[in-house]
């Protein structure tokens, strides 16, 4: 998929305030009854050890706010959908989809909720290391806050900045035109071409479907601020730019105050500048620095924001009218739109729950080449490389090819999460079959209006999960995929798409 523009930091969407609301919850429990325990209580995920909870929360914000105080499992009963936190699972999951993770799999774990953010064993628990009302921000000088926050976040993230950084604050009218300059200067006619041909024959997106348009529009709402490398420029929307900021846009603003910290200090890598370069090189670099951000965001919230401020931000309409678009454009979409903050930062807090700071820092200068690294930490930190994919076939006179790039874990992700853009014929154990990718590229070719694909894939092999050889036929077969052929080897999958059988199966060997 054609990546969004890199200076485009898309941060406050309800699945990422959902994620932070994890956190808050977690953390929370922990300090709340520590006051009173001096031990930190361990989540366990079910229902009665939440709702508990949830009233020793409510008990002590009713007794220090008075009246003023919103009953707690009311609110979140309303925002939640129904019976209080009873059905928070089931809402992670219809948001999050199999393939964008359960959350137990995205943070490490794998027992669910209680794993996540219980004690040791929930590795984000170990990453929310900031404690509430750790971090004063002013409340009543715009200049002071944003002074604040800049102190806050280098000392969270243990750098200095090398410049000083003048955020600039823009209605959200000028950040959709602003967005919109930047993502059609890095547009390349052809990539755009391979991305849209590919996931049409793919049965991702339907014919026709106009991939640059979509996104830009749907830019113009998903995005709260940027950082731009090349300028140096710090945007974040705001309602009052004279003003000082709320939650949301403090929030903001920590996470682009940190692309600027790591910018200045790390040095993003220039391959992310170039529109041409391999996709899945980019997305990878992409999720660890969208990861570092992110982690780096919550840990500012936990400490900065209120309880209360919390909870209220998912209230607040640019939150709700930013998932709504999401929820209209197809998945291949919304889900890519999300996944390096997501993925990225659970590859982060894994890196992070290893080594602080100083492990994130070091891959800047060592980055991961693949997504399957993103969505796996582990092969990252064993030095694993993808493998080459076999030779192929091609489809014959007549026939040009367009492009040859990258196609990784995350676009299987995508695939067996929503074949045929339909998340109701997801595969079953997406995440499993996923981890067996060891590699892989797509190939277009064109004739006129026709377009021919090859998916070359290396199967990694990996004991006790799903062959790819297996998990490709089910994906052809659930997304229905016309004039498909699937040929396996030991260690390979191509599978071709063409417009008869024909050509389909002269692209494999």
């Amino acid at each position: 998929m054609n990546r969004w523009p890199v200076a485009a930091i898309v941060v406050i969407s309800i699945l990422s305030l959902l994620v932070l609301l994890l956190g808050v919850l977690g953390v929370v429990a922990m300090t709340t009854v520590g006051r009173l325990n001096d031990e930190v209580a361990d989540l366990s995920g079910q229902l009665t050890a939440a709702e508990s909870r949830i009233a020793d929360l409510e008990d002590e914000l009713a007794s220090s706010a008075g009246n003023g105080t919103q009953d707690l499992e009311d609110l979140l009963g309303g925002l939640l959908g129904g019976e209080g936190t009873s059905n928070l699972d089931d809402l992670l999951g219809d948001l999050l989809g199999e393939g964008g993770g359960d959350l137990g799999d995205l943070f490490g774990g794998e027992d669910g909720l209680g794993g996540i953010l219980g004690g040791a064993g929930g590795e984000l628990g170990s990453c929310l290391t900031a404690s509430p009302g750790s971090i004063d921000i002013a409340t009543d000088d715009l200049e002071a806050q944003i002074d604040d926050i800049a102190l806050a976040v280098s000392d969270l993230r243990q750098l200095e900045f090398a410049r000083e950084v003048d955020p600039i604050l823009v209605s959200p009218e000028e950040m959709g035109e602003r967005v919109r300059a930047l993502a059609v200067e890095e547009l390349s006619a052809d990539v755009v071409d391979f991305d849209t041909r590919l996931w049409v024959a793919l049965r991702m997106l339907d014919p026709g479907f106009d991939l640059v348009e979509t996104q830009l529009d749907l830019l113009d709402s998903a995005v709260a601020g940027y950082y731009d490398p090349d300028s140096g420029d710090l945007v974040v929307a705001t309602t009052a730019s004279d003003a000082p900021l709320g939650p949301i846009d403090q929030v903001t603003l920590a996470h682009e105050l940190i692309h600027a910290l790591t910018d200045s200090e790390l040095n993003f890598p220039d391959i992310i500048d170039d529109p041409r370069a391999d996709p899945e090189r980019v997305r990878a670099i992409q999720a660890l620095i969208e990861g570092d951000a992110t982690l780096g965001m919550q840990q500012f919230s936990l400490g900065a924001i209120d309880l209360l401020d919390q909870f209220g931000m998912i209230l607040d309409p640019r939150l709700a009218a930013s998932q709504a678009d999401l929820d209209e454009v197809p998945y291949l979409l919304s889900n890519g739109l999300q996944l390096p903050y997501l993925e990225g930062m659970s590859f982060a807090c894994s890196l992070y729950a290893d080594g602080g700071w100083e492990a994130v820092d070091a891959a800047y200068d060592a980055p991961p080449d693949t997504t399957a690294e993103i969505l796996f930490p582990d092969l990252y930190k064993e030095g694993w490389q993808a493998g080459t994919p076999a030779a192929a076939g091609a489809p014959g006179e007549g026939w040009s090819e367009l492009r040859t790039a990258g196609f990784g874990a995350v676009d299987l992700l995508n695939l067996f999460s929503a074949p045929g853009d339909n998340t109701s014929a997801s595969l079953d154990n997406v995440r499993e079959r996923v981890r067996a990718w060891g590699g892989g590229t797509a190939t277009v070719w064109t004739r006129g209006p026709d377009t021919a694909v090859l998916l070359n894939l290396v199967d990694e092999g990996v004991e006790g999960i799903p062959s790819l050889c297996d998990s490709m036929e089910a994906w052809v077969r659930a997304a229905a995929v016309a004039n498909a052929v699937v040929d396996c080897g030991d260690t390979s999958v191509q599978v071709g798409i063409g417009p008869d059988l024909d050509i389909s199966g002269s692209i494999v060997e």
